[in-house]
């Protein structure tokens, strides 16, 4: 008999994928990221770590806009998102 998957370990999974990104990132593989920061996503839609990673990733504005719009939903605070968000919206 399986025992499905607790909330706490699909949310753990997605943290370290959004980790892994983040490292990705830094290293310059940027495809990779991207595919992590996704992944989390898939996992855990609620990941706000996830969400702007992949719009720091994204290479459309409207791709872009959208992750930052959500990590704004989730976290209304986040300076790094609206800073982001604000000057998306001043070049496009």
């Amino acid at each position: 008999r399986r025992i499905p998957k607790s909330s706490s370990s699909v949310v753990r999974s997605a943290t370290l994928l959004a980790e892994q990104g983040s490292r990705a990132l830094e290293e310059g593989e940027h495809d990779r990221a991207y595919e992590l920061f996704s992944r989390a996503i898939e996992l855990d839609p609620a990941n706000t770590e996830a969400w702007l990673g992949k719009a720091m990733m994204a290479e459309q504005p409207t791709e872009k806009r959208l992750c930052l719009q959500r990590v704004l939903s989730l976290d209304p605070g986040n300076e790094t998102a609206r800073a982001a968000l604000e000057k998306l919206n001043t070049t496009v």
